[in-house]
């Protein structure tokens, strides 16, 4: 058996390794694309494009992990054939390869964060003295310095290092996977005998999942034209960087006060409503065409918009989720936030494409829906009781 501090080291260089990856793609992918000379339509679909194969995928490669395949292994296979991948689309080929090599490294790519979820949030679950926003807040730092270093080496070697860039990302996260390989195995037990059929879902957890979807996947004008837009502000391949590196200061804080599973006395719906206040808000402000310092600003509103949002969701599913689904639920939320933000993907392309940085107009209703479903929620999620009153419905601190 593992010490506390032993499993805490492993799960952290996991989210390390795995979100500087993130890190990287998520400012400089578009702008790679852009790169190659291809339209925003076309940029619209290629990122898009992922998003609905993870819409087929996640539930399946995540439920895997309800049945006998070990998450540490899938973790490993996952990120080699993610980091391959993006090596094979580096020569940056016609518009119709790129999308089929961008489907395929989606598929591979379908597991890994919904798996890594599961892994740290049952290994925090088990072991009171970890803490899961403590362990996550290091793919938060990795992720601000991937943005940073991604900048730099866009401004200094052009847009064509970011797949060479990914390509090493994910094959050294899929070196830090094998140290989690059987970590499923010795500190998140699943029960010997998993219900094989259908598993009900408690309504408040459905309208989580509506929630979660509708704020992450406002965020889908900034994922596809944030960095366009930025540049389109006068700020420089390093600006960028920073301005996405600016996103995490709120997260790293919030992630490391607020983080604990099942922990703490803020009730994960109210996670919920501010995340989807606090994106309504940012996709205003960036509506009204900024300049680079109100853009900076707004991009603190990051750490709450996503930040919040995840720790909210992550709490209602420690609470909520059935045992013997529990992968399989991560896998449908991603398909499920991987859906709203695929439609909402396509539609910034020709929004942007007609009104530039007012097209982030259009994705503030989209939070504000994302917030009514958290109200929602949170009314219809059942309410602690005292022992006296029939003993202790909230997940134990």
């Amino acid at each position: 058996m593992r010490s506390d501090t032993s499993v805490a080291l492993r799960l952290s260089t996991l989210y390390a390794a795995t979100f500087f990856g993130i890190g990287v793609s998520s400012p400089f992918l578009p702008v790679w694309f852009r790169g190659l000379g291809l339209s925003p339509d076309q940029i619209a679909l290629l990122v898009a494009a992922p998003l609905v194969v993870r819409i087929l995928a996640s539930v399946w490669t995540a439920g895997l992990a309800d049945g006998r395949a070990p998450a540490g292994r899938i973790l490993v296979a996952a990120n080699l054939l993610v980091g391959l991948g993006y090596l094979a689309a580096a020569p940056g080929w016609a518009f119709p390869v790129l999308l089929l090599l961008t489907a395929s490294i989606a598929l591979a790519q379908s597991p890994i964060i919904p798996l890594s979820d599961v892994l740290a949030i049952e290994a925090a679950k088990s072991r009171p003295r970890l803490h899961y926003g403590r362990i996550r807040v290091w793919g938060s730092l990795s992720f601000t310095l991937a943005t940073l270093l991604a900048g730099a080496a866009v401004g200094w070697l052009g847009s064509g290092v970011v797949p060479l860039a990914l390509g090493a990302s994910y094959l050294g996260a899929a070196a830090a996977a094998l140290l989690v390989a059987d970590l499923d195995r010795d500190d998140a037990p699943r029960p010997a005998q998993p219900s094989a059929g259908r598993v009900r879902l408690p309504g408040a957890l459905v309208l989580v999942i509506l929630s979660a979807a509708m704020i992450h996947s406002s965020h889908s004008m900034m994922n596809a034209f944030g960095s366009i837009s930025f540049e389109a502000a006068g700020v420089s391949p390093a600006g960028v960087g920073g301005l996405w590196a600016v996103t995490v200061v709120v997260e790293v804080a919030l992630f490391s006060l607020m983080g604990r599973v099942g922990g703490g006395r803020a009730p994960p719906y109210g996670f919920l409503c501010v995340g989807g206040a606090a994106a309504a808000l940012r996709w205003i402000g960036m509506g009204l065409e900024p300049g680079p310092g109100a853009i900076a600003l707004l991009q603190l509103l990051h750490g709450a918009s996503f930040g919040a949002t995840h720790l909210g969701t992550i709490g209602a599913f420690a609470s909520l989720a059935p045992a013997a689904a529990k992968a399989r639920l991560q896998g449908a939320l991603v398909a499920s936030i991987s859906l709203a933000s695929a439609l909402a993907t396509v539609a910034s392309g020709p929004l942007y494409g007609g009104f530039g940085a007012r097209a982030f107009l259009a994705m503030a209703p989209v939070a504000v829906l994302g917030l009514v479903f958290a109200l929602a929620a949170w009314r219809l999620a059942p309410q602690p009781q005292s022992a006296r009153e029939g003993g202790n419905t909230s997940p134990p601190s």
